[in-house]
């Protein structure tokens, strides 16, 4: 099935987090900023609950999660849905070139501390 993808946050709750108003429930970029957010999740617990079919028109299912799953959720898709509009992160330059250096998602992190399930050793 084309765009079917488990999250850890509804498309409501995403639009009441970032203060919209009447958001229509087509908006294909909350979709998406679910999508990536709950997969950062998984990527920052190392668990692997969540899948998706990143290809529009979505279904998203809302899966069960731990509370601070779905808030950090919540916190990590707000600043992708927002990050075309606020330049997260820290510019910095050498010469002619600029760098663009993305930060971490603290306030995310801050709700899944001591959650993390496996550790890799790079």
């Amino acid at each position: 099935m084309a765009g079917a993808a488990n999250t850890y946050a509804t498309r409501a709750e995403l639009a009441a987090a970032l203060g919209m108003t009447g958001a229509s429930g087509l908006d294909d970029r909350l979709d998406l900023a679910l999508i990536i957010a709950s997969r950062w999740v998984d990527e920052y617990t190392g668990t692997d609950y969540t899948q998706a079919d990143v290809s529009p028109p979505y279904t998203l299912t809302v899966i069960a999660c731990p509370p601070s799953f779905k808030q950090a959720t919540l916190a990590a898709a707000s600043r992708f849905y927002k990050s075309t509009d606020v330049p997260f992160g820290v510019v910095g330059g050498m010469g002619d070139y600029a760098v663009r250096i993305k930060t971490s998602i603290p306030e995310a992190e801050a709700i899944l501390m001591g959650q993390r399930l496996t550790w890799g050793i790079a």
